[in-house]
């Protein structure tokens, strides 16, 4: 039972690793950076203050991530439950043994909001700092 448990995850993090990757969903994420890049013109960096705008602005990108990766695990016919404990037991692995833990990391990281801040400043125009 173990094993095929492990084969549907294993299949579900190839899936998901080609989703988040892939160009939609990308395309998708780099079209709503540049739609708020303005607000990040001064290229603030971890250790400066942010405004209230500025968080405002993550967590609706956090709401937006979210939503995709939900959408994502719902159209694959997992719960947000079995998802949250199969990606549990991958991270829990030693590194050597995970075979999806470093995309799963990533996937975590990208929720995080230095990361957030990190694609903000990738798409701010160099000519506007």
């Amino acid at each position: 039972m173990a094993d095929a448990v492990d084969a549907e995850a294993k299949e579900l993090f190839q899936k998901l690793e080609e989703f988040f990757f892939g160009d939609d969903v990308q395309e998708t994420f780099e079209a709503w950076a540049k739609a708020h890049a303005a607000k990040f013109a001064t290229r603030p960096t971890m250790e400066d203050e942010h405004s209230l705008e500025h968080m405002e602005v993550y967590k609706e990108f956090l709401a937006m991530y979210e939503a995709k990766l939900e959408g994502f695990v719902g159209a694959q016919g997992w719960t947000h439950d079995r998802f949250m404990s199969a990606c549990k037991a991958e991270l829990a692995k030693d590194q050597d043994a995970s075979e999806h833990g470093f995309i799963l990391r990533v996937i975590q990281g990208m929720a995080e909001y230095n990361m957030f801040l990190q694609l903000m400043q990738e798409v701010v125009p160099s000519g506007e700092s």
